[in-house]
Formats: C-alpha cells, sequence, structure tokens
C-alpha cells in the first residue's frame, strides 16, 4: 500500500531536479510514489526525469502542456493512491531521511487531515529555520488551525488525500498565490492538526517576485480576494486576515503599467470586489486603511495608453460604502438573460419571477416575443412596467433560433445566459455563475439542470463525468477531444461571454436542433471554458406545445444539414483530423436517435435517407474500432437491411455484449495485407496462437485468422487445427483465401477430430514447453490483444493468464450458483482458482500448468464433451495453478458473423448448445469426479 504521494511540478529545471528527487528516494519510508508532473519544460528536465523513472518503478511521470504549477499540481492530486500526499518543488529538497516516516506515523497514530513539519529558508548567502511570520517548532503538539497563521508555506505539510477529495480541494488557476488558496481552504475544513519538530522542507526562496505588470497584478489581488472570501467565513480567523492584510497594504509602494482600457477595468474591479469583502468584515479602520492604499496604487498606475486619460473614476475612501469604483463597470450589466417567448401564457409568469428576483440585481432581461398569438405578449408588458431591467422586443414568428440571435445583438452585460420561456432559474444562479466567470475569465461557463415533471424532478448532471470537479480548472477544446461532440447540446446550461459570440460572430442556424451547431462552433472557439457543478436551471420536460414534444416527420431532415455543416467548422478550424473518429460517432448517434425519434409514418423515407448517408462515408475497420458497440452495429446493420422492416428485424435481436465487423470495408484492408504475422526471430519459448476450426466456419475464419495476424506484438506461430476426418481432401478442401495467410505466417497442421479441444490439446503436446494462446475461430481480436496478454503475463508469470474471464460464484452453503450467473470479471482481479477462463477470449497457457489428466481423451469426453474451458480450468486447479485475468478484460466482443450469434443459421454453436444448463451438469461431472477440487478452491 502506498502511504505517500509526493507531487512535484516540474518546469525547466534541469539544474534542480537531481538533488530534488535524489532527497525523495532517500527517504527510509520505502511505500511512497512520486508523481512527477513535467509542465511543457523544454530544457533537459524530461530527460532527467525519464533516466530517474527507469531506474525506480515508483516515479510516475506524466506529460503535459504548460499550465502552470496549480494545474499541475491538480493532475498529480488527481492520480495519486496514497493515503497521504506531499508536496515538493524542483528546486526544493527534503532535508531529514526520516521526515516521510515521521510525519506518517504522526498522521496514522492520530488519525490527522493535516500534519505539519518544520522548514528552512536557503537564501542567497545563508540558511535560516525562521521568519517574520514563521518560528521553528520546538516539540511535538497538537494546534487548532487558526494558529497556523497566514496560510504560506503549504508544502511544509502533508495532507490526507480522502479530505482532499471528499471536499474536492484543489489549486485555483490563478498565475499568482494559488497556494495561499489552496491552504486556506483546507485549514479551515480542518479543527486542528499536528506540528512535528523535523526539518523538513528546504525552501530555495527566490530573490525577488517580480508584479509589476497589470496581469500579473491583477492576480496576485484576486489571490487577495479568493483567500479573504475564504476565511471571512470562519470567525476563527478574524486575526489572520488582518495579519495577512498587511501584506496587501505594502502593494501600495509597488509600480504597475497598465496598456489598455480593459486591464484598467479589471483591475479596479477587482479592487471594487476586495473592498466589498472588507465592508463585510466590519473592521472600519482596516477597511479605511485598504481604500488609502488603493488609492494610491490608482495614483501610482502608470497609463501606457494617453486615450484612457478620459477614464473616469471616483475616489474610492469617500466611496467605498456605495460600491462604486468606475462609472463603466457600474453601468454595464454583468449578465444579459435572453428568453424566446412563443404561445406560453401558462408558464411565462414563473419563468420572469425567477429572472427578477435573482440575487444579482445588475442584470438585464432581453424578452423576443416570437409572433406570440396567446397572452404572452401582454404578460411581457406587465412584468416590463414594473421592472426596468425588462426589455420587450416582438417580431413576427421565425423560430427559437432567429430569437435567440435577436437576444445577442441587443445584449449589453458581459456574459449572455438563455433560458426558454417555460423553464425558470435558481434565484442565486447570476450572482454564483458570474463569480465563476469573472474569476476564471472565462469565454463560457457550463452548469448542470433539473429535469421538472409534473409529479417529480430529476437531477441531470450534463458534464460532471466528463469534467474535472473544479470551478477553477479552465480548459479548452483542446484538453479533452471527445468532449466537444459528447456532451449535452442545450445552449441554456452554459454562460457565455457576450464579446467572444460577437466578435467570432457565432450565430445560431434558422432550422431545428440549433443548439448543436452553436455549440460546436462555440466550444472550437473559446479559449477559457469553466465548470460550475451546481444545479441552477429547471427544465421543463412536459409542456406539450414545446417544439421538441411536437416534432413532425420532415422536421427531422434538417438534421443531415447541420451535420454537414459542423464537419465544415472541425475543418475549417483544422481540427478534422483530430475530431474524425469522435465526429463519425457523433454523427451516427444523432442519425440513429432521428430514426428512433420519428413518427412511424417517416421511418422508412428516414431509413433511405440514413442509408444513402452511410454509404458516403468511408469507414474503415480501424473507424469502428473505436465507436462504441451499439453504435457500430447500428452503422453495420443499416448497410446490411434493404429497408426499415428488415433493419428493424435486426436490429431488435442485437445482443449489447456483442460486437460485429463490418466485413466489406474488411476484406479490401486483407487483400491488401503485405506484412508478416508472425515474429522472424523465434524466441526460445516460443509464444503460439493456437486455433480450430470445422468445414461451416471456413467461408469467414480469415476475418478472425487476419486479426491474429494482424497483431503489433508478434507470435512466434499461429496455427490453425484441422481435423483430417473432417477435412478428407486436406488444403484443397480449404478456401484459398485461407491458403494466401500461409503466406503471412498462418500454419496449417492437422490432427484427430476431438471436437473444441482441439484448438489447445495438439499444441499442448506438440510444443510442451512453449507458451499457447487459444483463440476463437467466429472472433475478430483487437491489435493489441496478444500484447496484453503477454504484459500481464510478464506481471505474473507462474499464473493461467486469460482475457475473458467469469466469476465463479457460490452460496453459504459452498454450493455454486449456475454458470449463467457467474459474472464476468469488468477489471482485472487478483490471481484465483474462481476465476474461470473462456479460452475463446484468449487464455495463455504456461508450460506444465495443467494437470497430468490433461490428455485423458476417454476422461474428458465422458464428463466434458462439449465444455472444454471446464475441462481445462479443472485441469489448472487440479494442478494449483491459479487464473489471473488481465487489467483490460474484453467484456465484449466483436463476431464476425452476426447471424450466426443471432440464431439466424442452422449451424448450432457450443455456446448455444451449452446456455440451456449443460454447462452445469458438465460442471458438475467434473466436481464429482475430482471431490479434491472442492478442497483446493476453498483454500484460495
Amino acid at each position: 500500500m502506498v502511504k505517500i504521494s509526493v507531487i512535484i511540478p516540474i518546469y525547466n529545471a534541469e539544474h534542480s531536479i537531481k538533488s530534488c528527487l535524489e532527497s525523495v528516494l532517500k527517504q527510509t519510508l520505502k511505500d511512497i510514489e512520486i508523481i512527477c508532473v513535467n509542465d511543457g519544460s523544454t530544457d533537459r528536465s524530461l530527460k532527467i526525469l525519464n533516466e530517474y523513472a527507469e531506474k525506480d518503478s515508483r516515479i510516475k511521470l506524466f506529460n503535459k502542456e504548460n499550465g502552470g504549477v496549480g494545474d499541475s499540481r491538480n493532475l498529480g492530486i488527481d492520480n495519486a493512491i496514497g493515503e497521504y500526499i506531499a508536496f515538493l518543488d524542483a528546486d526544493d529538497i527534503i532535508v531529514d531521511d526520516d521526515s516521510y516516516y515521521t510525519l506518517y506515523h504522526e498522521a496514522k497514530k492520530h488519525n490527522l487531515e493535516m500534519v505539519s513539519g518544520g522548514i528552512q529558508f536557503v537564501g542567497k548567502n545563508k540558511i535560516s529555520y525562521e521568519n517574520e511570520w514563521f518560528k521553528p517548532i520546538q516539540k511535538l503538539q497538537k494546534r487548532s488551525s487558526e494558529e497556523y497563521g497566514i496560510p504560506w508555506y503549504f508544502y511544509k505539510n502533508i495532507f490526507k488525500r480522502d479530505f482532499l477529495n471528499k471536499h474536492n480541494i484543489r489549486f485555483p488557476s490563478l498565475l499568482r498565490g494559488q497556494d495561499p488558496v489552496f491552504f486556506s481552504e483546507i485549514l479551515t475544513k480542518i479543527d486542528y492538526y499536528y506540528e512535528v519538530p523535523i526539518i523538513y522542507y528546504s525552501y530555495t526562496a527566490p530573490n525577488e517576485i517580480k508584479v509589476n505588470n497589470s496581469i500579473k497584478f491583477l492576480e496576485y489581488f484576486k489571490h487577495f480576494y479568493e483567500v479573504f472570501d475564504i476565511l471571512i467565513k470562519d470567525k476563527r480567523f478574524a486575526p489572520i486576515i488582518v495579519q495577512f492584510s498587511k501584506i496587501l497594504i505594502e502593494m501600495k509602494d509597488r509600480p504597475i503599467h497598465v496598456t489598455n482600457k480593459q486591464e484598467l477595468l479589471e483591475l479596479l474591479k477587482v479592487m471594487d470586489d476586495l473592498k466589498s469583502l472588507y465592508v463585510n468584515f466590519n473592521n472600519d479602520d482596516l477597511l479605511k486603511q485598504v481604500c488609502s492604499a488603493f488609492d494610491k496604487i490608482i495614483d501610482r498606475i502608470d497609463i501606457v495608453n494617453v486615450d484612457m486619460i478620459n477614464l473616469g473614476f471616483k475616489n474610492i475612501e469617500d466611496n467605498y460604502s456605495k460600491g462604486i469604483v468606475v462609472k463603466d463597470v457600474i453601468k454595464k450589466p454583468k449578465i444579459s438573460i435572453v428568453i424566446p417567448v412563443y404561445n406560453v401564457e401558462n408558464y411565462l409568469e414563473k419563468c420572469l419571477n425567477s429572472v427578477i428576483n435573482q440575487t444579482l440585481a445588475n442584470i438585464e432581461i432581453i424578452c423576443i416575443n416570437d409572433g406570440s398569438t396567446d397572452n404572452s405578449l401582454k404578460i411581457l408588458n406587465q412584468f416590463a412596467n414594473k421592472d426596468n431591467r425588462i426589455k420587450v422586443f416582438s417580431f413576427e414568428n421565425a423560430g427559437l433560433g432567429p430569437s435567440r440571435n435577436r437576444g445577442i445583438d441587443r445584449a449589453n452585460g458581459e456574459y449572455v445566459a438563455f433560458l426558454d420561456s417555460d423553464d425558470w432559474l435558481n434565484l442565486t444562479f447570476c450572482e454564483e455563475i458570474y463569480k465563476s466567470a469573472s474569476k476564471n475569465k472565462a469565454d463560457i461557463v457550463l452548469f448542470n439542470a433539473v429535469e421538472e415533471y409534473n409529479d417529480y424532478k430529476r437531477k441531470r448532471i450534463y458534464f460532471s463525468k466528463k469534467i474535472i470537479n473544479d470551478d477553477s480548472f479552465v480548459f479548452d477544446f483542446r484538453w479533452n477531444p471527445s468532449f466537444i461532440l459528447d456532451s449535452f447540446f442545450t445552449v441554456w446550461s452554459k454562460l457565455h461571454r457576450t464579446e467572444f459570440l460577437k466578435e467570432n460572430n457565432i450565430r445560431f442556424p434558422s432550422s431545428l436542433f440549433e443548439d448543436m451547431e452553436f455549440q460546436v462552433e462555440s466550444y472550437l472557439k473559446a479559449k477559457r471554458i469553466c465548470y460550475n457543478p451546481n444545479i441552477f436551471y429547471h427544465y421543463r420536460k412536459e409542456n406539450p406545445k414545446s417544439i421538441m414534444n411536437s416534432l413532425k416527420g420532415e422536421d427531422c431532415y434538417c438534421i443531415f444539414d447541420i451535420i454537414n455543416r459542423i464537419e465544415s467548422h472541425l475543418k475549417s478550424n483544422g481540427v478534422m483530423k483530430v475530431y474524425k473518429n469522435y465526429f463519425l460517432k457523433f454523427k451516427i448517434i444523432q442519425l440513429q436517435q432521428k430514426l428512433a425519434n420519428v413518427p412511424d409514418d417517416f421511418k422508412e423515407v428516414y431509413f433511405k435517407l440514413i442509408k444513402d448517408e452511410f454509404l458516403k462515408m468511408d469507414m474503415s475497420m480501424l473507424d469502428l474500432e473505436y465507436l462504441p458497440s451499439k453504435i457500430s452495429r447500428f452503422y453495420i446493420f443499416i448497410l446490411n437491411s434493404s429497408n426499415y422492416r428488415s433493419f428493424f428485424k435486426l436490429n431488435s435481436s442485437i445482443n449489447s455484449n456483442i460486437q460485429y465487423i463490418n466485413k466489406n470495408r474488411l476484406i479490401n484492408e486483407i487483400n491488401k495485407f503485405n506484412d508478416i504475422g508472425v515474429t522472424s526471430i523465434k524466441r526460445k519459448n516460443k509464444i503460439i496462437v493456437s486455433l480450430t476450426s470445422f468445414p461451416e466456419r471456413m467461408q469467414d475464419i480469415y476475418f478472425c485468422l487476419f486479426s491474429l495476424l494482424n497483431q503489433n506484438f508478434k507470435p512466434d506461430e499461429v496455427i490453425l487445427w484441422l481435423s483430417d476426418e473432417q477435412f478428407p481432401n486436406k488444403e484443397n478442401d480449404v478456401p484459398q483465401n485461407v491458403l494466401d495467410l500461409k503466406n503471412n505466417g498462418l500454419t496449417i497442421k492437422w490432427c484427430k477430430d476431438i471436437g473444441s479441444y482441439k484448438k489447445l490439446l495438439p499444441s499442448l503436446e506438440e510444443y510442451p514447453n512453449d507458451f499457447i494462446v487459444t483463440a476463437d475461430d467466429d472472433i475478430f481480436y483487437p491489435k493489441n490483444w496478444l500484447k496484453n496478454i503477454w504484459e500481464e503475463h510478464k506481471k505474473y508469470p507462474n499464473e493461467i493468464i486469460s482475457c475473458r474471464t467469469r466469476i465463479i460464484s457460490y452460496n453459504s452453503d459452498k454450493s455454486f450458483n449456475n454458470y449463467n450467473d457467474w459474472k464476468l470479471a469488468l477489471k482485472g482481479r487478483r490471481p484465483s482458482y474462481f476465476n474461470f477462463f473462456t479460452t475463446g477470449g484468449g487464455t495463455l497457457f504456461i508450460p506444465n500448468s495443467l494437470s497430468k489428466h490433461i490428455f485423458d481423451e476417454k476422461l474428458f469426453l465422458e464428463l466434458c464433451p462439449l465444455a472444454d474451458d471446464i475441462w481445462f480450468w479443472a485441469m489448472a486447479v487440479l494442478n494449483k495453478t491459479k487464473i489471473k485475468c488481465v487489467d483490460n478484460p474484453m467484456p465484449i466482443l466483436c463476431y464476425i458473423n452476426p447471424a450466426r450469434d443471432l440464431g439466424l443459421l442452422n449451424e448450432k454453436t457450443l455456446w448455444e448448445f451449452n446456455k440451456l444448463e449443460n454447462n452445469d451438469k458438465q460442471f458438475n461431472n467434473i466436481i464429482s469426479h475430482f471431490p479434491e477440487l472442492l478442497d483446493i478452491l476453498f483454500e484460495d
């Protein structure tokens, strides 16, 4: 078990990283992991890290684009598995070799969320052990969290990982001051911690912290705001706020250069926000000191652009109670809420009440009456007469997209939100979402919703599975390419910066499903997207007059044009190569959904349109491998159906645990296949892929054989065992396309007909000292199949390795459950006799892993005539060889012939025969004949 995860962010630290790592590797506590996050270094740092990682498996290396130290530490936290987390900067070291052992021991002994050690400060010419704010630790003692003082030097502490995750504590995306914000969150959520009298951390002090331009100045001020906003909520920390404010006041003596109006406005605004916090702090003397300091800062601003001299602002100290800093800032609404309205008289009042009662008052409400014929316009005017923030504009009916565009054109707010007129908002929405937007300088802010039904509501978490749940996590489309085309297309669950939409001319189309194109284009153009995980929006699902509840068949035809335009956006932004597979998935899903939703009278026409579209798509086998099974099956079944009726019959028979290949496309790839499918340099102990077949399967077995020969990790041999009885003319009875694969390394061998046992027993007999990997003749194997098996074998060299494993289950009286109730293992499990391998998924047998009874033909044909896997498993257990499932198992198999697996052929498969309790009979036969199996099993 990993006791401590040590997180080290690295950026261009080639001169210090070695001493940093050596200080960690010397620690007497060995059960640690060292998470090194290379933050886009351009020097030799990455090379040095790789050298160390090769020597010590405890070092885990992550590479990322440069995003700052806070982002790097967050990545480390998200990937840590230790009980506790320690942080270390790449230019610092751990002093005492027993540091981690001592801190961890005290943490466990007292069940602590945080333990603190001593720190030494390394300056240019000296080392010191205290400064103005921190004194040396003299003895082991319990401290209340407010006794820590200013939330600095967080890295001299270790923190319980579960505690950080429970409270979702991460570093904010600030250029300056991330550490105190992070640490303040921790201190306010614990009651006490322990101090340990060791010199733990060596901090290399920078020569000078330069905060001399408006961006750095602004970020530094933001960090003060974030820290005070956290501490002010807990009265225990009032003395710390006073103490920390001295640092803020000292900023008055620093010069600052401003180059444009926007920089000045943002700087003044964050000062105003800080001032508001001090007003609420109820310390007038401190408030006046801060306001006086702000005045001096304003006086010292060097306005580089003379056009800004005409910008007027009032004296902050004289007007702090009024909350005014700059006229431009106060006049401009923070959020414009755009509400398209069409015949919603029954719902409109609730919608408008949720807006006019927002806790943030500085908003504007833009209502676009889209030709309503009921009392909607009357209701709008009544509300507008009472609240001058409401602006009503009336037009002839044009639809939702054009109405929203008219709202954007008239929006004056910093941000714009879209609200459908039958929905409503939480009253704190504008206040909280604006904080997220302004704090992160976001182009788009995402949030969540509740689906409202007449008699119940359902929370709909729209984004949490796809985004780091952190209000300070900022990203763009490159962070997670799948996100753009694999998220909810609902524009009302997002806040957009108004100038961002106008500058990029992002508009809604006039057709239905307008959110899709708007969302994709805005995601591609946005430089900063953030996520507020709170639920703010109430989406009414049961309005019978809503557009989505009154779709006509012809309404869905526009989806083809929308998909084509989205494809154009991807191409014009130069990202189509990256997004190809995501786009294919998106396209097929959208067409699949529309086919399911159109009225029955339109399904045949719509089916033909989809099939025509699919015929134009150049889908390779590799493309299909990237798609989820249900999506690839939909694509294949559409192409293999002549009309909607035949498609429906085939599609309704889909087994969710089965995938199918696109044979037509794959044939071309096989015909072009020129690679040798086996290794040219034979291993001492060969790796042999072994399988068998029979005449009825020969028509399409070459798809399976191709997949085995096309592995990225090459075997020594791929052997196809055929029986003389079933192929009396030997290779003359074998299809030419199979024989052609002999040129690519396939070996065909002949043996006695012992049914499905041919896949393994002849190879075991002929190659007793080699590794045998079994395969089935009706499965198409992924390219990394054999590599995954072999990598697992290297970790567990004494076990049988299986790609597909069922977990044998039993009752309290040790009676076994039915075979069909044994669940498939969906992740790697420890080696066990209770792991029942299914050899068709791929099973590696090591030499001498099976009992001496393995070749007893009379016995296995008597006990398990049609269940070779049960016999092979029993022979492994009797030999006391455990079975290990790979870490990435194959719960879903990709079958070659859908008609066979759907039971549309006369051929009877073993699975078809055994699923009717025959597996249970043959398993019981084995247990009865070899009762010692029970002793071995229940010793496990």
